[in-house]
């Protein structure tokens, strides 16, 4: 007998958008596990259709309210029965919201267009399906471009996990909720038999509401009132005692203990039936509805039980909440009471003005950090670009150690080699210029003869990121459309900025998905220990060790053949500290490395050591840690010989950069990894969250 829960798919009806006139498949899905419990869900709004359950008998009833058509789902008459409700559930009172001081207009549920008169993306994951959607910047009058997913689940323990995820470029408002309207004794009995329902809610309080049901600002004490539910109690001894005598439809506040996960909101018990439906969350509201605005003869026919806020995770047992929760980390300590602290400074200037092709310009900003050892840190928002990094020696003689341009001009240019660029959606070469995802082919734009190179003609490198400040951290955003330079999927970036007192700078990337598509991003800084304009003979003397005990061979064209190859016996062992110049002219057919090395991990696949470079003449010293399975090492190959009057590249001061005159370590995934199944995963999923951690450690030795 088979015991798995199984998940089918068909047609729901065809959804027709009003704007553009094209027609979409509305999809169904429907779960049954073997306690002979059936799930419906549908795209359009990522709508719970239909929850069927067995009473005590055996007698199996469909207790969540919902329409036969889709026609009913778009009607207007719809009271967003199963939705998934968003950018904003419940109310903003005088449709106003203040972000960073500037102020949108807002609606209840969302607006006009909320996110349940939408057709949903969707992806399945075994007995999961995963419903995604892009929402713009203003849409509804909400700020920012927004990337949200559902995940649906049905377990064989009659849980039903509902994981609502969001992921935005910038401050916004975000609160998720699922609106299905329950009858446990099924959706066609009415008041009747709701009123035999009893309720338990673990609140001690509530949120005041004026007589529009918009938040006072005020919490109330359930107890000795009309909403203490902390006790089951019969819903038809109290539904008629609420002030306004017309039901509820109020925010209950959750008493959560010490840990912020997973917490009992509600139980509801039909005792006729025996049905039992309970609640788990990680919010910290529920609103608890009992259909007063449904026709009269109709009214009180069903109770909603709505939750979600912010990154929202509901779920009903019937439903049991899933295990994911937020987290949070602080990477560097704050000063404790009675030490001697010196905050790292952070400043903000104008670095230049981007002009993109339809002729708009816009600020690129300057993001400046010193920390008490006099380390100093330069970020710009064109193409999230580290621009300078400034390191005391063993002396206390400061140098500027990367590479970059004096101005936005050297950025723009064509001649400019991602000089400290973030580079995406995907870091380093594809072959052909194509991807398969799930099966299916994608062309990618080729800008490197017939293949592609780091995202290709305009990556993520060549954008003016939108940033916010968090403290000292500066969080750059970029939004990136479906189809942009090939890729499918829209897709949402961040990359954080941050340096401590400990001289280490943090560069942390996120990136998240409506669609199946592949990530793979990384800084491009180009090093020298020395002093940016130091050059090729000072850059020899770097003592290298990178934690690798395998590469992966590239062609002529530098696109990986898929075998990984060992590096002991071989040039690229650089296992031990190396001299960069007794190898960077060895290497078989090339002139320099330019190759990606695999790193050793142990049995913690967090963040690892991947390299230590040392410069003796000065004592400086790089370190380099991140939780990527590889890293380019890359010594400037591509940069013009020195001497060449007619090719150069001019950088900072005046000086030229020539070949060899700075290395890259670009953390990474493995090249054309989607190419090769033997190579770590590189397609991101919707619901996932690609997480890519770098930390550069800064110090002198003598």
């Amino acid at each position: 007998m088979n015991n798995q829960v199984e998940l089918n798919e068909d047609e729901f009806g065809l959804y027709i958008d009003k704007t553009t006139g094209d027609s979409k498949s509305v999809r169904r899905f429907t779960w049954s596990n073997k306690n002979n419990m059936e799930v419906q869900v549908i795209t359009y709004g990522a709508t719970i259709t239909s929850i069927k359950v067995p009473d005590s008998k055996g007698l199996v009833e469909d207790i969540a309210f919902g329409f036969t058509f889709l026609e009913d789902y778009m009607a207007p008459k719809n009271r967003y029965f199963g939705a998934t409700v968003g950018r904003n559930a419940n109310r903003i009172k005088n449709a106003q919201i203040n972000n960073d001081d500037t102020t949108n207009e807002g609606q209840l549920h969302g607006g006009f267009k909320g996110f349940d008169k939408v057709n949903w993306d969707y992806q399945r994951d075994g007995t999961k399906v995963i419903m995604s959607h892009y929402f713009p910047h203003v849409d509804e009058g909400y700020p920012e471009d927004l990337i949200v997913s559902v995940t649906f689940e049905l377990t064989n323990n009659n849980d039903f996990k509902v994981d609502l995820k969001a992921f935005t470029t910038k401050p916004t408002l975000v609160n998720l909720t699922n609106l299905s309207y329950f009858n446990l004794a099924g959706h066609g009995k009415g008041a009747e038999e709701l009123y035999k329902h009893i309720v338990c809610i673990n609140a001690d309080q509530i949120t005041d509401v004026d007589e529009s049901s918009n938040i006072t600002g005020n919490l109330l004490p359930v107890s000795g009132t009309p909403f203490d539910q902390r006790n089951p109690t019969v819903l038809g001894e109290r539904i008629n005692n609420i002030p306004g005598n017309l039901g509820y439809d109020h925010n209950f506040c959750v008493t959560k203990g010490t840990d912020s996960g997973n917490n009992f909101i509600a139980r509801v018990v039909h005792p006729p039936s025996g049905r039992v439906m309970e609640l788990y969350s990680n919010q910290p509201g529920v609103q608890f509805y009992t259909s007063n605005s449904l026709p009269e003869q109709g009214k009180c026919d069903t109770l909603a039980l709505v939750n979600g806020k912010e990154v929202a995770n509901a779920v009903h047992k019937i439903f049991n909440k899933s295990n994911s929760t937020t987290t949070a980390s602080k990477m560097d300590t704050p000063c404790e009471k009675n030490t001697d602290c010196n905050p790292v400074r952070l400043e903000e200037d104008q670095f230049g003005l981007y002009t993109d092709k339809t002729g708009k310009s816009t600020s690129v900003r300057r993001f400046t950090w010193k920390n008490k050892n006099n380390v100093e840190v330069q970020v710009i928002t064109y193409g999230a670009t580290i621009t300078s990094i400034r390191v005391s020696d063993n002396k206390g003689l400061v140098e500027d150690i990367v590479l970059g341009f004096p101005s936005m001009e050297g950025y723009t240019a064509p001649t400019n080699p991602y000089f400290g660029a973030t580079v995406g959606r995907n870091a380093n070469r594809i072959g052909n210029a194509k991807i398969i995802i799930d099966g299916k082919t994608y062309s990618v734009t080729a800008n490197s003869g017939k293949h592609q190179l780091h995202g290709g003609f305009k990556g993520f490198d060549k954008v003016n990121w939108d940033y916010h400040r968090d403290g000292t951290k500066v969080v750059m955003s970029h939004y990136s459309p479906d189809k942009d330079e090939g890729y499918p999927g829209d897709l949402i970036a961040n990359v954080t900025f941050e340096l401590t007192n400990n001289n280490d700078f943090f560069v942390d990337f996120k990136a998240y998905t409506s669609k199946p598509t592949l990530v793979n991003l990384t800084n491009h800084s180009y090093f020298n220990l020395a002093g940016h304009d130091k050059g090729a003979e000072e850059l020899y003397k770097h003592v290298v060790c990178i934690n690798a005990d395998q590469t992966t061979p590239v062609d002529d064209n530098l696109i990986p053949s898929g075998k990984l190859q060992p590096v002991s016996g071989t040039v690229f062992d650089l296992r031990v500290p190396t001299v960069l110049g007794e190898r960077i002219n060895k290497i078989p057919g090339y002139s320099g490395f330019d190759h990606n090395f695999c790193i050793t991990k142990g049995s913690d696949q967090g963040n690892t050591y991947f390299a230590r470079v040392v410069y003796p003449p000065s004592g400086r010293v790089l370190e380099l840690y991140s939780n990527q399975p590889g890293v380019q090492f890359y010594t400037s190959n591509f940069l013009p010989e020195e001497g060449d009057s007619k090719d150069f590249v001019e950088g900072k001061g005046g000086k030229l950069y020539w070949k060899h005159g700075g290395f890259c370590l670009e953390t990474q995934n493995y090249p054309d990894a989607v190419n090769h199944v033997n190579f770590p995963p590189a397609i991101l999923y919707p619901g996932e969250t690609y997480h890519h951690t770098v930390v550069y450690k800064f110090s002198s030795m003598s």
